[in-house]
């Protein structure tokens, strides 16, 4: 598929799930089939503004183009794309993750051992690289980057009380803070990976979404 083919379905394959982060990895057959770089922009662009209008509050994170051996022809005017597409996202406000520069061998050549036979798709080892760049992006998306005030009805353990102020700094952590007698703030922490709230005991947050971004997802497209 084209970079063009999700803005152009992206009320099927997108947005009926209202995702919180989208990955979209395109781009590498625009270039082969004669899609010059700066169409690619406008094509990025488009996207991103579609995506936008129906869910203005979703991150989007964009996957370059990456270097493959059969398509070595390319580099440059893929080096030309990455960059235009960079500086947009930038300014868009939409994460970049470059998976071109570390696929690339010490002589700039695409690394032929990170590709399976076709020499086009990659193997093991290539999508290491990927995991490894992608999982950056995706964890600091679990991380809020603001905390978010909820309230506690009853939570395991105790350890928040009716009236007490939940901090949820990051998806797997909570900082509780509740005013002691002499006003005094007391800061209890809690890792949901090993105690989570008992059923019916859950944190509800005034703002969209559970601590632990039970309605958020993330869709590749």
């Amino acid at each position: 598929s084209e970079l063009r083919d999700s803005t152009w379905y992206a009320d099927r394959i997108i947005v009926p799930y209202a995702p919180r982060q989208i990955l979209i990895y395109a781009g590498d057959n625009d270039l082969n089939a004669g899609r010059t770089p700066q169409q690619l922009r406008a094509d990025f662009i488009a996207f991103v503004e579609r995506v936008r209008r129906d869910l203005p509050k979703a991150k989007i994170a964009y996957i370059s183009t990456k270097p493959s051996p059969s398509r070595a022809q390319l580099l440059s005017v893929q080096r030309e794309a990455n960059t235009l597409i960079a500086a947009e996202a930038q300014r868009l406000g939409v994460d970049y993750i470059d998976i071109f520069t570390p696929m690339l061998d010490a002589s700039g050549q695409p690394d032929e051992s990170l590709f399976v036979e076709d020499r086009l798709h990659m193997n093991r080892a290539g999508h290491v690289i990927w995991q490894r760049a992608i999982s950056g992006v995706a964890a600091s998306d679990r991380k809020t980057k603001e905390a978010r005030r909820c309230r506690a009805s009853s939570f395991h353990g105790g350890l928040a009380s009716e009236a007490a102020d939940v901090e949820a700094t990051t998806g797997d952590r909570l900082v509780l803070q509740r005013r002691g007698r002499h006003g005094g703030i007391q800061d209890r922490r809690l890792d949901l990976r090993r105690r989570r709230p008992r059923p019916g005991g859950r944190v509800q947050c005034r703002r969209a979404g559970h601590v632990r971004g039970g309605h958020g997802r993330t869709v590749v497209a």
